[in-house]
Order: structure tokens, then C-alpha cells, then sequence
């Protein structure tokens, strides 16, 4: 269905159900995909890690340039722990130093939850960086294998976030 042009209004006009309909709730019924229309990716990992056979979800909405997504991969027995943790995210950004508001949880089997901040690699790729603490101040530290702890068979990394997309 297309867009519908809605019918001109005059003064003393009693708008009806039937006029209702067809010019309004006809045109935000199109209208509803553009807003809400979720589209499934792959999340994926890289910088010495990769999924092997890691069970992956994805979601992204894209409005304009804006894109909205979180994803989630669960080691599998040959998901690889490497050298620095990269995950993917599913439209290339602007630029590789495109501003990116997100939050990302990583967790573990046993209830160790850690939180991890971006930094962005390239357009479609950022560094997980792990928060440290030294004294009164917050610092960051490389993603690996054993830091912030030693990844295992089955632990989770989700993350999601925003930013903005190379192309509309």
C-alpha cells in the first residue's frame, strides 16, 4: 500500500470513522514498517577470537541513519579465545571514529558480570575494552583470552547499542 494524500479539511467539516480510516490510520499502517521493522544479523568476533561453532543473534533497526542493535554469542566448544576481542556490528558506520553510545554486558556461566566499553576499530568492527581500577582512577585494558578473566566453553558476550550508519 502506498501513502495515501489526505483529503483537504474545511471549516465545519465533521471528520467520520470512514474519513478517519482512509486518511490516518491507513497512512501510519505504512508508515509502521519504517519504525518498527527489526532485521536479523550475525554477530561476529575477531582480533584472534572467532565464533567456531558459537550459537549467534542478532537484531538491528535502522531509521534514516541511525541503527539501533544488540547481538549475543555463546562460546562453543572451537569458539577461539585470542589475542584482542573485535565484534562485529551489522551496518558499516559513518567512519571508523563515528561516535557510538553503547553499553556492553559481557557475562560468565558463574554469575561474574563485567561491563566493557567500545573502541572503534572500523567501520564495521569495535574493540571490547575492559574496565580496570588502579587506586582512585578507572582505566581500560585489552579484551583477551584471560583478561578480564580466562573465557570459558559457554560464556556470553552481549552487547547493543547505537550509532550512526555510513548510508541512509
Amino acid at each position: 500500500m502506498a501513502f495515501i494524500t489526505p483529503t483537504n479539511v474545511a471549516t465545519g467539516d465533521v471528520l467520520t470513522a470512514t474519513r478517519y480510516n482512509a486518511d490516518t490510520v491507513a497512512n501510519m499502517t505504512e508508515m509502521a514498517p519504517f519504525f518498527g521493522t527489526w532485521t536479523s544479523w550475525t554477530p561476529t568476533l575477531s582480533g584472534g577470537f572467532s565464533n567456531g561453532n558459537a550459537t549467534t543473534v542478532g537484531r538491528y533497526l535502522k531509521v534514516g541513519k541511525m541503527v539501533f542493535y544488540w547481538g549475543a554469542i555463546t562460546f562453543g566448544t572451537t569458539t577461539v579465545k585470542g589475542a584482542i576481542m573485535k565484534l562485529s556490528v551489522p551496518v558499516p558506520a559513518t567512519s571508523a571514529i563515528a561516535a557510538c553510545a553503547l553499553t556492553s554486558i559481557f557475562g560468565s556461566p558463574d554469575g561474574t558480570q563485567t561491563l566493557f566499553t567500545p573502541l572503534q576499530d572500523t567501520v564495521s568492527i569495535f574493540e571490547a575494552v575492559t574496565l580496570t581500577s588502579s587506586g582512585a582512577y578507572t582505566g581500560s585494558a585489552q579484551t583477551t583470552a584471560t583478561v578480564p578473566y580466562t573465557w570459558r566453553t559457554a560464556d556470553v558476550v552481549r552487547y547493543g547499542g547505537t550509532y550512526e550508519a555510513a548510508s541512509a
